[in-house]
């Protein structure tokens, strides 16, 4: 599959990963050419940044094994299958802003065209430079409600998290499995984990899924953990916890 690039000229550094944006997630297989020019440019002029990305690697975590129907929502499928050539991400200016794309003529030809997932996002949570910051729920907007949209809602939990840092090419590719077993023995819950090509760096990101009954005790004891390993491995990043709440997950792979 040739790999095409797109960024919104607007989109800033880690603009996805700041407190409040709304965004959504489409991750599947499909023609990326066609998905550039058919659905992420015309969002581009609208407003609505966007950006692909590619998983150059990724393994599995013990999470699904405890959450099966959350994953099978939130997992790209055909023919049973697990599938995903890529994923993108576009930012949204509210909740209207979601439900009027969502019941656009414009997504409706893009699924047309693509075979995978799209979930709907607000940041509510940043942990970085040692530092956590919530968004105070008179600024979380609410859940997309079935009636709002003419789609079939897959089933989720409340909130993901998400842990993220980037090691410099210099340095070396770290094994995801290496890391994958650090964290099961240290009793962290993870989805997967996934490796991105960020061009001078390696990205390397992590998921998993959580309701809002302890979501704090769980994200602070994670960040001491992988804190723990980053520091054992002589790595010197900036490890990141961004945590979304999940609006709507619709999937039409399976």
């Amino acid at each position: 599959m040739k790999k095409i690039s797109f960024r919104s000229p607007e989109l800033t550094p880690e603009y996805f990963s700041t407190l409040g944006v709304i965004h959504d997630h489409f991750d599947g297989t499909g023609d990326p050419d066609r998905i550039s020019t058919a659905l992420l440019q015309p969002l581009s002029k609208k407003g609505n940044w966007s950006k692909i990305n590619y998983v150059e690697e990724f393994i599995a975590g013990p999470e699904r094994a405890l959450l099966p129907l959350v994953y099978q929502s939130h997992t790209p499928k055909i023919a049973g299958e697990e599938t995903i050539d890529f994923f993108t991400t576009t930012s949204h200016n509210d909740r209207a802003d979601v439900v009027n794309f969502l019941n656009s003529l414009l997504f409706a030809n893009f699924t047309r065209h693509a075979v995978g997932m799209i979930e709907c996002e607000q940041v509510i949570g940043v942990l970085k430079h040692g530092q956590e910051e919530w968004l105070p729920n008179k600024k979380r907007i609410a859940i997309i409600r079935p009636e709002e949209v003419n789609l079939i809602p897959s089933r989720t939990l409340s909130n993901e998290i998400h842990w993220g840092f980037n090691i410099s090419k210099n340095m070396f590719r770290l094994s995801l499995n290496h890391l994958g077993e650090y964290l099961t023995m240290h009793k962290v819950m993870f989805g997967g984990l996934f490796l991105f090509d960020r061009g001078d760096s390696w990205g390397i990101r992590s998921n998993a899924f959580h309701d809002e009954k302890g979501l704090r005790e769980r994200v602070l004891k994670e960040q001491k953990v992988f804190q723990t390993f980053l520091k054992s491995e002589g790595i010197t990043a900036e490890l990141r916890g961004v945590i979304e709440k999940i609006i709507c997950v619709y999937n039409w792979s399976h």
